[in-house]
């Protein structure tokens, strides 16, 4: 015969409840912070806000980059691709969070050092990217056929 014998300490799950408790009541229940997307590519299927390490978030408005900074509430513009070669399909930023990584819709993805606003590199492939994201160093791509 096994015996199971549950032994309820009150003063520590009281304890308990009242730290969860004091945990939601800082969860906000409305927005710190609004911010505005207009010319956003409205598909399911691309990648167009990445968050990055330094807590820049960067987003892809049509044939732009620009990238907000949380900490000081700053935007810049990285790039303006043209019109034959965008929009912009997939950003991602790299773990070193100074580079971002921007996929486009000729197929094609252009290495960007954020803090120059130069571009590194464009690796050109034949075949559409839809999405691509940094693993360690290495750009992990998802193309269709």
């Amino acid at each position: 015969m096994l015996i199971v014998s549950v032994i309820c300490d009150i003063p520590s799950l009281t304890n308990f409840v009242s730290k969860l408790i004091e945990c939601l009541e800082l969860i906000l229940q409305r927005p710190e912070m609004t911010l505005d997307a207009p010319d956003i590519v409205d598909d399911f299927y691309l990648n167009l806000l990445d968050w990055g390490i330094n807590n820049v978030l960067a987003i892809a408005l049509g044939t732009t980059v620009y990238l907000w900074n949380a900490s000081n509430s700053s935007i810049s513009e990285v790039v303006t691709v043209d019109e034959e070669d965008g929009p912009v399909t997939s950003i991602s930023w790299a773990p070193d969070g100074r580079h971002l990584a921007v996929g486009l819709d000729n197929s094609n993805v252009q290495l960007w050092d954020s803090e120059t606003n130069q571009m590194v590199c464009t690796l050109p492939f034949v075949l559409e990217v839809i999405y691509f994201f940094f693993s360690c160093d290495i750009i992990c791509l998802i193309i269709s056929y």
